[in-house]
């Protein structure tokens, strides 16, 4: 709800509205239409309430998306969300990969109906396929810390990498950075990221060009 009087003159309000989505023949008597009643809202909020659910307004503005981080930061222990009202569902999903927690839509049946809202609003389809997007990039993000998940071991057993001599290599020579490579080997041999505590170090034997270097080798 907002007050008209306050937001607008009298002049700007008795202009006349002729358009396409005009609900009156002035501005004012097109927004007084469209705008919930004292008790209206009243009613709203009195039910939402009943169900624990915030009740809030926002505001029109242009996206901004990098502002979620300005917001996160500002007030970390509150739950920041996004209200679209741009047309499809990819700025939304957006925002809940940059960290909204709580996104608003507007619904409709028909986007061709008479008033501009309803070509930004979403289709029962388009909501449909907003919420499968959002939970599928809300199981992507994961966790902030990277480790190796259980659902890897069948690719990692087939692709992880291994140490193998990218050229011979002698028994007790010290080992440089560019003395190793990692590539898919057989037989699997030092993992790959481990290459750094291998160098300044020796292997107790000779290992060939292109030869999987094992734990046995390092001295």
């Amino acid at each position: 709800m907002s007050s008209l009087s306050h937001k607008f003159n009298r002049e700007a309000l008795s202009r006349p509205y002729d358009s396409e989505h005009s609900w009156g023949e002035t501005y004012g008597d097109h927004k007084k239409h469209l705008e919930f009643s004292v008790a209206q809202f009243q009613e709203l909020q009195e039910y939402a309430n009943e169900i624990d659910m915030p009740l809030t307004a926002s505001a029109m503005d242009i996206v901004h998306l990098r502002v979620i981080d300005t917001y996160a930061q500002m007030f970390p222990h509150a739950h920041i969300g996004y209200s679209g009202h741009e047309l499809g569902i990819h700025i939304t999903i957006a925002a809940v990969a940059r960290g909204a927690r709580v996104v608003e839509r507007h619904l409709t049946l028909n986007k061709t109906w008479k008033g501009s809202d309803h070509a930004c609003s979403l289709e029962p389809h388009d909501l449909r396929e907003l919420v499968t997007a959002i939970r599928c990039v809300e199981a992507a993000l994961g966790s902030p810390l990277k480790a190796f998940q259980p659902s890897e071991d069948p690719c990692h057993s087939k692709l992880g990498k291994t140490l193998v001599a990218a050229r011979p290599i002698k028994a007790g020579q010290k080992l440089q950075e560019d003395d190793l490579v990692a590539k898919v080997a057989e037989p699997r041999g030092i993992a790959a990221y481990r290459l750094e505590s291998l160098v300044g170090g020796y292997l107790n034997r000779d290992v060939e060009l292109d030869e999987s270097v094992m734990e046995a080798d390092v001295l």
